[in-house]
């Protein structure tokens, strides 16, 4: 894809070139015609071919113009990919235990009928949580003593730092664990 964007990007600089390069020589004066057209001055712009700074200002007539800089992309949109996680009657209730969705290590914990997901490595570690103990919302790490609230996954000490998270889909008699979902998605229980 991106050759084809570099192929594509040199035929349109090379016609340009030449384009200009007719117009400069046949007739000069539709030069700054061109610069006060909102189009052609943009397009010229985004192949650097005349400087911002020596391009006049556009006429209000031209007032939806919009310099690139100033454009913001939205980013991509991320699809949720929902991973089978079994049967509810194989995670009983206020239990928890690990499992592995590809490379990712996962802790379900399940409160009541509440399942929960987050990284199965305490914080900056690589020391399961699995060993640790649940009580209620509080998952005791048995490495540093630290604890965790299963429902965010922030750690229990004022820092803010938190596991990482998966939303849990429960359909039925079983459930689903959300990957690929942006945080801010995860946070807002948007998923």
């Amino acid at each position: 894809m991106y050759e084809l964007l570099n192929c594509l990007d040199l035929l349109h600089r090379e016609a340009l070139t030449r384009l200009l390069e007719l117009i400069e020589a046949k007739a000069p004066a539709i030069r700054m015609d061109m610069a006060n057209d909102v189009a052609i001055q943009t397009l010229l712009m985004l192949y650097n071919f005349v400087p911002d700074e020596s391009l006049p200002a556009p006429a209000l007539a031209h007032a939806t113009f919009i310099p690139l800089d100033e454009i913001q992309v939205a980013p991509a949109i991320q699809m949720p990919v929902w991973v089978p996680g079994g049967a509810l009657a194989d995670l009983p209730p206020n239990a928890m235990r690990s499992q592995t969705f590809e490379d990712t290590r996962v802790l379900l914990c399940r409160v009541e009928e509440q399942i929960f997901a987050l990284q199965n490595a305490c914080l900056d570690s690589i020391l399961p949580l699995d060993r640790g103990t649940l009580d209620g919302y509080k998952l005791h790490c048995p490495w540093h003593g630290c604890q965790y609230d299963v429902r965010s996954g922030e750690i229990q000490n004022g820092s803010g730092l938190r596991l990482e998270s998966y939303p849990v889909r429960i359909e039925g008699d079983r459930f689903l664990v959300g990957f690929n979902i942006p945080a801010h998605m995860r946070e807002a229980g948007a998923a």
